[in-house]
């Protein structure tokens, strides 16, 4: 009876991390998709601003582009890094040479690489998260668009491993879980 118990328990455990390795699996593909997903957009937007050309050379059409495409934040950057029409006031005149990716920034200005997607982060300037790229612009240059990503941050902490092991230890049965 004793080896029968400890040997169920053993089948147990070994069940209940399958089923934990199979989520954690679903939960990193979930969050892949979405992050593609909104990647896509992002090159969407940006190629439509490539478009326009020279179209864009005001600071308020970029607020109606942002309307329009449901995003938070464009900024146009010219081949010296530095942006010259934005959405939001306080980004002009930013040097991107001298911020965060400076070395992938330079690079996408001088057109060397085509893009840069950052995963979703905390703003510099407040507690929201963003999910930035950053596009090269034909003739030098680059587009940054940015799109807030609260909901889906907050999704990610849902999903991760702590808190899945967290839920686990929930569980009057499970006195343990790493």
């Amino acid at each position: 009876t004793q080896d029968r118990l400890i040997n169920q328990m053993k089948s147990d455990g070994i069940n209940l991390s399958r089923q934990i390795s199979n989520q954690i699996n679903n939960n990193t593909v979930a969050m892949n998709i979405i992050d593609d997903s909104i990647a896509t957009r992002i090159r969407t937007i940006a190629n439509f601003m490539n478009g326009e050309g020279d179209k864009i050379n005001d600071n308020n059409y970029l607020s109606k582009l942002v309307k329009c495409f449901e995003v938070d934040e464009l900024n146009i950057v010219d081949s010296s890094c530095k942006v010259v029409y934005s959405n939001v006031p306080s980004s002009l005149g930013v040097d991107f040479s001298k911020v965060g990716n400076a070395e992938v920034f330079n690079l996408i200005c001088t057109g060397k690489k085509d893009e840069y997607m950052e995963s979703i982060r905390k703003s510099r300037n407040s507690d929201y998260y963003y999910k930035y790229g950053y596009i090269k612009k034909p003739g030098g240059g680059m587009i940054q668009v940015g799109i807030l990503a609260n909901k889906i941050e907050k999704l990610n902490k849902e999903l991760s491993y702590q808190t899945l092991v967290e839920n686990l230890t929930k569980d009057k049965n499970i006195v343990y879980a790493a």
